[in-house]
């Protein structure tokens, strides 16, 4: 209910009632219902904006409490707590506005509801009451009972009814600021590549004699002494048997890939080094912000980032270095072919970054060329390109890198050829050894499929049959027995003792060692090595280097002092440059072994040479194939397929009788 002294100001306000008709008088409970109804909502508004602007002044509240309890940042200005007092008052006053606005906006709504209406008594009925009283005071309870006076409005119609004003929807909260974001890591990340060069097929004339004239040429290179003339008196084009003694080399295991080590770095040096703060070691940390660079990178984004971790490992090693002493200590580690401060690795990166930069055009030289060698500090990444164009400086450079390359992997390389060889040579050794018991076999053999052939249209073999029939041997069935094949005949033909003998179970070991090496990757992998190892001793001897990758020949000069314009009459050797001292240490230190790498190559080939003329099947197998797609076959993985037949379709034989089935068949 009003209050008398509002009801005292309904009356001085009001005009006295009129006597208007009841249709009037609802059409006005209307317009004043929709007037609360309107007044109602902008009040929601005024509250809404109220409640946001409470959540703005409460978020920077926290941030100013993070600032001060976190520290300011760096490079913040000196009257930062100046400027956010500022914003604070200027809040509070807008606060301060909106709440008036609220108060004169609900008093407006209640006066205005007063005048249009001009049918309230001054005894103020309770619909009055209602329609009167702010829109705060008005009760769930109320808003929802029935009137019981007798005003105008009708009896029983209160203002709540079925046209009542809806309850305002709850305010929607801010959206969370990126500060409560979930905290990624700052990390560094590492781009890995990884290196998967196609090998180079060996080229050779009909039959392969290529591959063995090659080969028996840089024998004789390498030949020292008697084991030198002996090499040369071995005849490539002699394509007669000939009988090759054993070596007795000893059996090694098949060498696999090994993956690399990846170094195992504690968390507490990754986020000291690797992280994208301002703690971490940056390249050009200390210039000034005038000094930023500006334009864009000479060098591609992915080189950018191999040179980068590149120089962040060479500034964890040495903490004690600047950036532009970092960029000398790894000139000078390139110059000394130190391996110590330029791994394998840093090596290859180099390299890559190199060859890049010559196929994008040399744009680092022609950018000095143009602007001078200052200019390049007001590129980004000023040190990385700053890298290049003193690493252009040394002379070769690309022919020098591919040299120490050769030089870091030489010693793998050399174990890896001699392993390979070792299993491919015994393999071979074991199969002619084996030429008495494979002989009975493929005699046995052709006689019998030239039985099966005759008076018939299956082609006839008067010679023999390709090594590619055995596997078709094996999936020939008999009509009678549909689980024998021709195989299973032939090897009941034989007696069980030459069975036995024709391929033991070490002996399927080994040459399943043999197939898994590959012979075409043997004799690339040794090929290289030797190839390699004489581009290197030519520098030696001439100072001349054939380029592998070009195959452009060059002289490799020794790099000069750089010194003033007045003093460049006796230009003196770089002392720094160690490159043709180390190569000679180098290549008198592994010539034996690489000697010896050449015969070994020489002569295992030979031998797989000399069976693919024993088995009458020489284009099928030699030169071994890189891939079977070619239409060749390796010799070692046809015998090993072979072997395994023979193994297992041998016991077969033996646990069915079909040996005894044959010689009662034919003793009748």
């Amino acid at each position: 209910m009003v209050s008398l002294t509002a009801r005292v100001d309904c009356e001085q306000i009001l005009p006295a009632p009129s006597l208007a008709s009841p249709a009037a008088d609802q059409l006005h409970a209307v317009e004043l219902e929709q007037l609360v109804a309107k007044r109602e909502g902008e009040c929601v508004e005024a509250k809404a904006e109220l409640l946001r602007l409470r959540d703005e002044l409460a978020m920077e509240a926290l941030v100013q409490l993070q600032a001060e309890t976190g520290g300011a940042p760096r490079d913040a200005p000196q009257d930062a707590s100046v400027a956010e007092e500022g914003e604070l008052e200027r809040l509070m006053i807008l606060k301060r506005e909106l709440e008036k606005k609220l108060q004169s906006s609900e008093s407006a709504s209640v006066a205005e509801a007063i005048t249009r209406s001009g049918t309230c008594s001054v005894a103020g009925t309770s619909e009055c009451s209602s329609a009167c009283a702010s829109p705060r005071d008005v009760s769930p309870a109320a808003s929802s009972s029935k009137g019981t006076g007798k005003g105008k409005l009708g009896k029983g119609k209160a203002l709540s009814g079925k046209s009542a004003v809806p309850p305002a929807p709850a305010p929607k909260m801010p959206p969370p600021r990126r500060a409560a974001a979930v905290k990624r890591s700052n990390l560094t990340n590492l781009h890995w590549r990884v290196i998967n060069e196609k090998p180079e097929e060996s080229t050779g004339g009909p039959g392969g004699d290529l591959l063995l004239k090659q080969v028996r040429d840089l024998a004789n290179d390498f030949a020292l002494g008697e084991k030198g003339a002996n090499v040369g008196t071995v005849g490539v084009d002699d394509f007669d048997f000939l009988s090759l003694q054993n070596s007795g080399t000893v059996f090694s295991a098949c060498e696999s890939e090994e993956e690399e080590k990846a170094l195992t770095v504690p968390t507490s040096i990754l986020e000291a080094y690797f992280t994208k703060r301002s703690t971490t070691v940056v390249i050009g940390e200390g210039r000034e912000r005038s000094q930023q660079p500006q334009g864009e990178p000479l060098i591609d984004c992915k080189r950018l980032q191999m040179l980068g971790i590149l120089l962040q490992r060479h500034l964890m090693a040495n903490r004690s270095e600047a950036d532009a002493q970092a960029i000398i200590s790894l000139k000078r580690a390139v110059l000394r072919c130190d391996e110590k401060v330029v791994p394998q690795e840093g090596l290859s990166v180099l390299r890559t970054v190199l060859r890049q930069h010559a196929s994008d055009g040399d744009k680092i030289t022609a950018y000095v060329k143009e602007k001078g060698e200052a200019a390049l500090q007001s590129l980004p990444h000023p040190y990385h390109h700053k890298l290049i164009h003193e690493l252009l400086k040394i002379p070769q450079i690309e022919e020098r890198m591919e040299c120490m390359l050769f030089k870091t992997v030489f010693e793998e390389s050399l174990v890896e050829c001699q392993e390979g060889m070792a299993v491919v040579r015994q393999a071979l050794d074991l199969l002619w050894q084996k030429r008495e018991l494979l002989s009975k076999f493929f005699v046995t053999a052709h006689r019998l499929g030239s039985a099966l052939n005759r008076d018939s249209r299956a082609p006839q073999a008067p010679r023999g049959f390709q090594l590619a029939s055995l596997e078709k041997m094996a999936q020939t069935k008999c009509s009678a027995n549909t689980k024998c094949t021709i195989m299973h005949f032939v090897l009941a033909l034989l007696s069980p003792q030459d069975v036995e003998e024709l391929f033991t179970s070490k002996d399927v070991v080994l040459l399943a060692r043999a197939r898994t090496v590959k012979s075409h990757f043997v004799y690339r992998e040794c090929m290289d090595l030797i190839q390699s190892f004489q581009g290197t001793q030519k520098i030696v001897e001439t100072g001349h280097y054939t380029s592998r990758a070009t195959g452009e020949q060059v002289q490799i000069q020794r790099r000069r002092k750089t010194m003033a314009p007045s003093s460049r009459q006796d230009e003196q050797v770089d002392d720094d440059d160690r490159f043709h001292d180390t190569m000679e240490d180098f290549v008198l230190k592994h010539s034996d072994e690489v000697d010896a790498v050449a015969l070994g190559c020489f002569e295992t080939f030979q031998i797989y040479k000399n069976l693919g003329i024993w088995f009458d099947d020489l284009g099928s197998v030699y030169p071994p194939p890189e891939s079977e797609k070619i239409g060749k076959a390796d010799l070692l993985a046809v015998m090993h397929n072979f072997a395994e037949s023979v193994r297992s379709l041998g016991e077969e034989v033996a646990r069915d009788g079909l040996r005894d089935m044959l010689e009662q068949d034919s003793s009748r």
